[in-house]
C-alpha cells in the first residue's frame, strides 16, 4: 500500500501508545505484542508468528521513521530544487569549463527532482 505522510501521522496518532515489546508465554502457547500492560495483538506461539510479533512491535518506531523521513526528504528535494536554480543563474552558461559543470549540476538536480520516490 502507498500512504501519504498525513495518513502515516494519523496511523501512528491513532494507535496505542508505545514502546510495544514482543512477549510470548511457553505455558498459554501463544506470543503476543504488549504495549504496557495492554496487549496489542495475541497470536499462536510459532516460528512464524514470533517473526510476525517482532514486526508488528516496530510498528510505532517504523510508522514515525517512515514519516520524519518523508518529511525531511520534502525539505531536501525543496533545496536541491533552489540550488538547481542557483547553478543555472551563478554559473555562466557559454564560453567557460564551468558551464558543463553547471550542466551536470543541473541534470543531477532535476533527475533527483524527478524521482519522486515514496512521498
Amino acid at each position: 500500500m502507498n500512504y501519504t505522510t498525513e495518513e502515516l501521522r494519523a496511523m501512528l496518532a491513532g494507535i496505542t501508545p508505545g514502546p510495544w515489546k514482543d512477549d510470548g508465554s511457553a505455558f498459554t502457547m501463544a506470543t503476543w505484542v504488549k504495549a504496557g500492560a495492554k496487549r496489542v495483538c495475541t497470536m499462536r506461539a510459532c516460528d512464524q508468528d514470533a517473526i510476525n510479533a517482532r514486526a508488528i512491535a516496530a510498528t510505532p518506531d517504523l510508522l514515525a521513521e517512515c514519516a520524519a523521513l518523508r518529511e525531511q526528504n520534502a525539505k531536501l528535494r525543496k533545496a536541491l530544487d533552489e540550488c538547481s536554480s542557483y547553478a543555472a543563474l551563478l554559473i555562466p552558461s557559454k564560453g567557460s569549463n564551468d558551464a558543463a559543470k553547471r550542466d551536470h549540476i543541473i541534470a543531477i538536480a532535476r533527475a533527483a527532482l524527478a524521482d519522486k520516490g515514496a512521498e
